[in-house]
């Protein structure tokens, strides 16, 4: 296969399995420590680097055979943040190409969608949430060194994503949940085989 990109590079560990299968290997961090803990962890002149400060894919349009990205979009804040980054895989795939996003939905990662489940993790939600503000505006204002640790984790609907990818462009969406990834569920999409973009602005048309 010709490329990929990879949303999120973390430590690196599915940036050496990539590049196995891909004779190019984009990775997209916000990260300068996980940009360069991967360079470290992968050395391999198969890789190109891209350090983000917003969420863009910063390649052309349809040059990738896979936008892949695993334990990143679940702690992404903003659903518009979120929602950008899929426009831009969309963007950025070839036609025929495959979207791989790995994200927690009821009935994956142990979660059974009984109530007292969803309500105990609405309450964390909702505490991590006031965590990330204070910890947002402490480092607004110069303070680099917190005694927390803020982090942010979504539980996704799978009919309301599907519905949005759908709404992108995206074609043949399928949810699977790998038990010997530990039941983690993984969303797959395809760029439709006969979609075009407009060169200007990188939305679909036809």
């Amino acid at each position: 296969m010709r490329a990929c990109a990879e949303i999120g590079c973390g430590a690196g560990r599915l940036t050496a399995a990539l590049v196995q299968d891909f004779a190019s290997v984009h990775v997209l961090d916000i990260s300068p420590e996980r940009i360069e803990q991967t360079r470290n962890a992968v050395g391999r002149s198969s890789v190109s680097f891209h350090l983000i400060e917003r969420p863009c894919i910063p390649l052309p349009n349809g040059c990738c055979d896979l936008c892949i990205s695993t334990h990143v979009l679940q702690h992404i804040t903003s659903m518009q943040v979120m929602e950008v980054y899929l426009c831009e895989a969309r963007r950025a795939l070839r036609p025929g190409g495959c979207l791989l996003v790995h994200v927690p939905v009821i009935g994956t990662h142990g979660m059974t969608g009984n109530l007292s489940e969803v309500m105990r993790r609405r309450g964390k939600e909702i505490v991590k949430g006031a965590v990330l503000a204070i910890t947002r505006l402490l480092r607004e204002n110069g303070v680099r060194r917190l005694p927390w640790k803020a982090d942010h984790y979504r539980v996704f609907s799978f009919v309301r994503l599907k519905t949005r990818l759908l709404e992108i462009g995206f074609g043949e969406i399928e949810l699977r949940i790998l038990p010997w990834a530990g039941g983690h569920g993984y969303v797959f999409a395809k760029n439709p085989p006969n979609s075009n973009l407009d060169t200007r602005t990188g939305n679909a048309v036809g």
